[in-house]
């Protein structure tokens, strides 16, 4: 039993630390800057399909169809989301942001293995083609 009562209280000390490590204003600042970002990238992705359009009319053609990275403006969003409730449960009192780190870690995790699997075939295909 005195396993696990030192191990909650490492828990909790733990948890402490990382909340009053994520209360900091700069965790606000960087949520903000994130939903900035996003903000800005539909309103380039939609100046662009604009341009685009505008393009293919000088060139005669009518039937122009552009879009934007669905996936990256969700994984934007997530991530801009978690950033926002890591720093508000780290407020609460009663609130731990374990979820939204969890979230995050996924993400990072996914990103890894993408990016491994990219580099790979990039690297097939030089030795191939090259």
């Amino acid at each position: 039993m005195a396993i696990a009562t030192a191990s909650g209280a490492n828990s909790s000390r733990s948890l402490s630390l990382v909340k009053n490590y994520f209360k900091k204003p700069m965790t606000l600042v960087v949520a903000i800057l994130s939903l900035l970002t996003l903000i800005t990238e539909f309103m380039f992705s939609a100046a662009a399909n604009d341009l685009v359009a505008d393009f293919a009319a000088a060139a005669g053609q009518t039937d122009v169809s552009t879009s934007g990275n669905p996936i990256g403006y969700l994984v934007s969003g997530i991530v801009t989301l978690c950033l926002f409730m890591i720093f508000v449960f780290s407020i609460s009192p009663s609130g731990g942001p374990t979820i939204w780190f969890t979230i995050l870690h996924v993400f990072s995790v996914l990103e890894l293995i993408l990016t491994s699997l990219i580099s790979l075939v990039i690297v097939v295909f030089e030795i191939v083609f090259v």
